[in-house]
């Protein structure tokens, strides 16, 4: 697994803040967010077909 390091607008991370503190039952840190989130792009446009998961 490789990891990256993506910088995240101010606006868009005070919004992640926020839905984890109404969710933080559900979510266990902002990366979880935005990675789910990352993936559910790439679904909705298409992007990852013929790829399913990995390891």
């Amino acid at each position: 697994m490789v990891d990256a390091v993506v910088k995240i607008d101010e606006e868009l991370l005070k919004k992640i803040e926020e839905f984890l503190k109404k969710n933080k039952f559900a979510y266990s840190s902002k990366k979880q967010v935005v990675n789910l989130a990352v993936i559910e792009f790439l679904k909705s446009n298409s992007l990852n077909k013929g790829k399913k998961g990995g390891k």
